[in-house]
């Protein structure tokens, strides 16, 4: 999958991305959603707790 353009925006494909304390998954993901802001959509950040939270309710 290429992240660099907005195939998988498109195509509704998910990205996860995981890694040690420190590695960068934040830095990568902010990175990502900055991207898709520039292409024109719409971004949103959430918490994993906040969106558990949001899925149960």
């Amino acid at each position: 999958m290429q992240l660099t353009t907005p195939t998988w925006i498109e195509e509704a494909r998910h990205v996860i991305i995981t890694g040690l304390t420190g590695c960068g998954k934040t830095y990568l993901a902010e990175a990502l959603g900055l991207q898709a802001c520039k292409m024109g959509y719409r971004v949103r950040k959430v918490r994993y707790r906040i969106l558990f939270e949001e899925i149960r309710a």
